[in-house]
């Protein structure tokens, strides 16, 4: 049987939900060091390694602000670098996402896995959202960098899409007959507003 794990990287805040195939039941929501969303957050050390992570990155910034980075997700595709203060080492929002990505997914595979390499698995797949104003090169950047972080059988969905697939799953949005689905997504680091039309 195959298992879905599905992404939410977020600009402040970053979910990861798990469901069985065929399964009619809620998916569920992955817990990283006991929380259900950890901030998409790092403190690195001079040599790029992880120090802090999520919540712990985020309560220990005013420690070492120049060595903890926030807010990449965002800029994928963009041509910024953060500049570390440490070293002078200058990082790409593609670096550092790799480098989040990475680190949860070894969280997962300890915490659900028994350790298991998740890459090994062909009956894993996995969905990365990603927002709907992306350029094609943005979101497949994002699908590539999930695919190098480990993560097996990586497609990406745009995020409104998935609200409705959601909903759609859950019998509370009828999709039988052509509509168009005005979709809110109140976002940690952006709020966007969408409008997809359905075509049966």
């Amino acid at each position: 049987m195959k298992t879905f794990l599905a992404i939410d990287f977020g600009t402040s805040q970053t979910s990861v939900a798990m469901l069985a195939e065929n399964s009619r039941y809620e998916p569920e929501i992955v817990e990283i060091d006991g929380q259900k969303a950890i901030p998409t957050a790092l403190r690195l050390d001079a040599e790029g390694n992880v120090l802090f992570f999520g919540k712990d990155a985020i309560e220990r910034f005013h420690d070492d602000a120049g060595q903890t980075f926030y807010n990449f997700k965002a800029f994928i595709g963009r041509n910024k670098d953060y500049q570390a203060m440490t070293g002078q080492t200058t990082y790409t929002p593609e670096a550092l996402s790799l480098t989040f990505l990475t680190y949860l997914r070894e969280k997962i595979e300890k915490r659900y896995f028994n350790g298991a390499t998740l890459a090994d698995d062909p009956n894993i797949s996995c969905v990365i959202g990603c927002p709907a104003e992306w350029n094609d090169p943005q979101k497949r950047k994002v699908e590539d960098i999930a695919r190098q972080a480990g993560f097996p059988n990586v497609v990406h969905c745009e995020e409104p899409l998935g609200v409705i697939y959601y909903y759609h799953f859950r019998g509370d949005l009828d999709l039988s007959e052509d509509r168009n689905v005005l979709v809110y997504d109140f976002g940690g680091g952006t709020t966007d507003v969408a409008i997809e039309k359905v075509r049966t």
